[in-house]
């Protein structure tokens, strides 16, 4: 049974790449898995349910990474508006590190989602990074809605990287020279 679903989620990876969640078709995914329809809906309850298991693996690494990362944000938050840059910038490498080693996932998640619930789960992920950066930035900065637009567009970045097909060599010369850009102007506005 294992080997089936392996073999469902692959054929459903390749199809759903292809046209995107829309447009992709079950009984062609069942097809190309050696199945019938119905013993792939015996497996997966709709196409929603298969398309969340195509990104399991990933979501899981992203949401592992931003767990890691969470405390090491409070003990930057202890050294500094440094210490807080210093954990911004491995986030930002270890994101686009992932993206990079699972890229057509993330063309497929950030690009291809639309009608699905997969479509706004990068939204959902932010939204909750958000929330627990404006506890790390307590005591530097007190005005939410700024440092809500600010980590919005941090975030927006990843997007870009995926719509504007960015090489790695050009993403992470590009995110230097970001990281950069928001070293200034996160010294510039948080308090020393």
């Amino acid at each position: 049974m294992a080997e089936i679903s392996v073999t469902i989620k692959e054929a459903a990876y390749k199809e759903f790449l292809e046209k995107g969640f829309e447009k992709a078709s079950m009984r062609n995914i069942a097809k190309t898995a050696g199945i019938t329809t119905g013993a792939f809906y015996s497996r997966f309850e709709n196409k929603d349910a298969l398309y969340k298991t195509v990104f399991e693996d990933v979501t899981t690494k992203l949401e592992r990474l931003f767990e890691i990362l969470k405390p090491a944000y409070y003990r930057g938050a202890e050294r500094g508006v440094g210490g807080i840059l210093e954990v911004i910038e491995m986030e930002m490498l270890g994101v686009t590190g992932l993206i990079f080693d699972n890229y057509q996932l993330f063309q497929l998640l950030f690009l291809k989602s639309h009608g699905s619930e997969m479509e706004f789960y990068f939204d959902q992920i932010i939204e909750k990074k958000i929330n627990d950066s404006l506890d790390y930035f307590k005591g530097f900065y007190d005005d939410e809605n700024t440092l809500r637009l600010i980590l919005i567009n941090q975030y927006e970045t990843y997007r870009q990287i995926i719509k504007h097909e960015y090489s790695k060599e050009d993403a992470m010369r590009s995110l230097q020279e970001v990281m950069r850009f928001y070293k200034f102007g996160w010294r510039g506005i948080l308090k020393k």
